[in-house]
């Protein structure tokens, strides 16, 4: 009987180191396979701004539909095209990027104001540009900004976003 316990204990023992063995090689495999996903390297605050320009425009937001990637830093530039205030909105949006900070310029390119952190929505005087920048944590299709001033969306004022 002795014989026969030691032989299992062997046994046991070799299950054992063999076992370790697979789970260090999945660790190993699972990482570098996670590895080739992430795509950011460096000092992500020093990225240069991907630059896009969404219009306010009298009957419509131009353009209709946005393509964005995570991970990259962008500077959203709106401006309001029209003669009346707008009341610019993007829940989904703001719940699916990092807010670097929100830059308010007047008509003539001076900053007015900036903010920093999240936020639900503002309201854009005419001629009135503002700067957001952001950074895209997060995927999903038909996220929209929109103006939320009735009847102002179902009339074509908004954008329809894509993060990939």
């Amino acid at each position: 009987m002795g014989g026969g316990c030691l032989k299992r204990k062997a046994n046991m023992a070799h299950a054992h180191r063999a076992g370790i063995t697979a789970l260090t090689l999945l660790l190993v495999m699972g990482q570098t396979a996670l590895s080739g996903l992430v795509s950011a390297s460096g000092d992500l605050s020093r990225q240069k701004p991907v630059e896009v320009r969404l219009q306010v425009e009298a009957n419509y937001f131009r353009p209709a539909h946005l393509e964005m990637e995570t991970g990259l830093l962008y500077k959203l530039v709106i401006e309001n095209k029209t003669s009346e205030t707008h009341r610019i909105v993007a829940p989904e949006l703001t719940d699916r990027v990092f807010t670097r900070k929100i830059e308010v310029r007047d008509s003539q390119g001076r900053m007015m104001v900036l903010l920093e952190g999240q936020f639900r929505g503002l309201e854009q005087a005419p001629g009135a540009r503002v700067e957001w920048w952001f950074v895209p944590v997060a995927t999903g299709d038909g996220i929209a900004i929109f103006c939320d001033k009735p009847g102002h969306a179902e009339a074509g004022k908004k954008t329809l976003i894509t993060i990939k």
